[in-house]
Order: C-alpha cells, then structure tokens, then sequence
C-alpha cells in the first residue's frame, strides 16, 4: 500500500525554512549525518519534509520550534502517543 501526502507550496516553504534554521541553530561539532551525497541542510530538510507529511497524515500539528538541543525524538503527538519520522540515506539501514 501507498500513502501520499501532499504539502501546498506555501506549507513546504515555511518547512524548508524552518528545517534550514533548524540546522543554522544546532553545533556543527555535533553533527554525523552529511555524507558524500547529502549535506547536513539538505538531509534536515528531507527530513523536516517527511515530518510534516507525516503529522498532516494524522492531522497533528507540526513541531516548527527552533531547539538547539533538538527536540528529544519527538517530531509530533498523535492522541498523546509521541511520533519520530526517521528518514535513512545510508547502505544497510545506518541511521
């Protein structure tokens, strides 16, 4: 089965602008997830994308809050049960 979700053009504006200063507000020390195919922007981007999908498929709310500690592996609530969307661009499942 496939689900898809689509974001109207303004909504993925206002995610990719809140996902870029998501990753503006984090210490770049602490990052491991760039590689030779994605930067850090770009896979916080895909990921801030995929969040939002997936909480406009619940109809939750999604989190825009700019954390620099992050936001402790909860991306949104769905009748009180807590959600993370992980998204995977490496070989053999590495996230």
């Amino acid at each position: 089965m496939h689900i898809m979700v689509l974001l109207d053009v303004f909504e993925k504006e206002a995610v990719i602008e809140s996902a870029r200063a998501r990753n503006a507000a984090h210490c770049s020390s602490a990052s491991r997830r760039a590689s030779e195919v994605f930067s850090d922007d770009e896979l916080d981007i895909i990921g801030a994308l995929g969040e939002a999908a997936a909480a406009a498929y619940y109809h939750a709310e999604y989190d825009r809050a700019i954390r620099p500690e992050g936001d402790a592996g909860v991306d949104f609530r769905v009748g009180g049960v807590n959600c993370a969307v992980k998204f995977n661009h490496r070989l053999n499942g590495y996230l």
